[in-house]
């Protein structure tokens, strides 16, 4: 367990990581760095670490989400040309996919490729396919190498993050692409709201199958 639980910090590290960098090397301000959830346990400027290491958030300067006056939008990452915000949504995932090909680059490409399905059915069924799937990740743990272990874990939450759901990478892509599309004009707020609560339904399903598995 605690070989899975470094590898999802490791991995997460690096997805943050990389979309940070990405985006201010592009000229984009970084307003928040968040590595985990939960109370904050340290503290390194915009940089935040967290109690639990399952996930985190890079918040950038936007005029979606700040009330900015004129002078202030440069360094905006919605002000900037729909080409590089593509760049940096993917960065974080196709880290993690280099990685994943470099350490096992024959079983990473299916193990992709299954990792969509893997997840969505899961949540359809976390009392069923859900601990199927959980119990063949608890025997991976045990045979597999730690290096070959953080490949898993690493296409696993790239496959997670490129889903087409809001606060995702894919959502946000599938969002940029649909505005520059002029699906702005048709598209309403419940759309979205909808879409949120499917990916917290998504997650709340996970976290029960994990309860129901460790019991």
């Amino acid at each position: 367990m605690l070989a899975l639980i470094a590898a999802l910090f490791l991995c997460l590290l690096l997805h943050l990581s990389v979309l940070a960098l990405v985006g201010t090397s592009l000229g984009i301000t970084l307003r928040e760095l968040s590595y985990g959830y939960g109370p904050v346990i340290a503290r390194w400027g915009r940089v935040q670490l967290k109690v639990f290491p399952v996930g985190g958030a890079v918040r950038f300067k936007d005029t979606r989400v700040e009330d900015l006056e004129s002078w202030e939008r440069e360094g905006t990452f919605d002000g900037k040309p729909a080409v590089v915000q593509l760049v940096v949504m993917l960065s974080g995932s196709t880290a993690l996919l280099a990685l994943a090909f470099a350490i096992t680059p024959g079983e990473a490409s299916p193990a992709f490729k299954d990792g969509f399905g893997q997840v969505i059915s899961g949540a359809f069924s976390p009392l069923t396919h859900a601990q199927q799937l959980l119990a063949e990740a608890n025997a991976a743990i045990s045979r597999l190498s730690f290096l070959s272990l953080l490949a898993l874990v690493a296409v696993k939450m790239a496959a997670f993050n490129l889903l087409p759901l809001p606060p995702l990478n894919g959502g946000a892509l599938i969002a940029l692409i649909g505005n520059k599309m002029g699906a702005a004009a048709i598209w309403r707020p419940s759309y979205t709201q909808a879409l949120q609560f499917a990916y917290i339904a998504l997650a709340f399903s996970w976290l029960l199958a994990w309860i129901v598995y460790l019991l």
